[in-house]
């Protein structure tokens, strides 16, 4: 099935540092290997979201999962630093994605070690196929009286 990942996150530590005001946290979703053979793979990295500590990241990433099959995805958060290669972890979090699935509204929050929370969400993208057993019908559908 094809899913769709959306993130967000509140009170996130500011770990922006003394007179430098607020982080600018941005997202990395990474799949984690299930077997010896895989592994990991990165999923991509969300926007940056401006002197926020409760960012509501509007970029999604979609991954094929199989139900029942143990798919967990890795959520880093990072404070976004003018050096690219000196960007201050966050915080981060494991998700298992069949445990999402379950979830009221396929969505769960989880806290993070150093504070805040992040929410994963999780949007199924198959085609629903409807029933047509309880709908009326019409005079077209109807079978030939005998």
């Amino acid at each position: 099935m094809k899913l769709t990942i959306q993130l967000n996150a509140t009170n996130l530590p500011n770990v922006a540092g003394a007179f430098k005001g607020i982080s600018d946290p941005f997202a990395v979703i990474t799949l984690l290997s299930t077997s010896r053979e895989s592994t990991l793979s990165i999923i991509g990295e969300t926007e940056v979201q401006k002197n926020t500590l409760n960012p509501d990241w509007t970029k999604t990433f979609p991954i094929d999962h199989r139900l029942g099959t143990p798919t967990k995805i890795l959520i880093k958060i990072f404070d976004r630093v003018r050096k690219k290669d000196a960007n201050i972890a966050m915080g981060s979090a494991v998700f298992d994605v069949n445990a999402v699935l379950g979830a009221k509204g396929s969505t769960m929050a989880k806290k993070m070690k150093n504070g805040g929370l992040i929410f994963v969400k999780l949007i199924s993208q198959e085609v629903e196929r409807h029933d047509n057993a309880g709908d009326e019908q019409t005079e077209d559908a109807l079978p030939p009286a005998p």
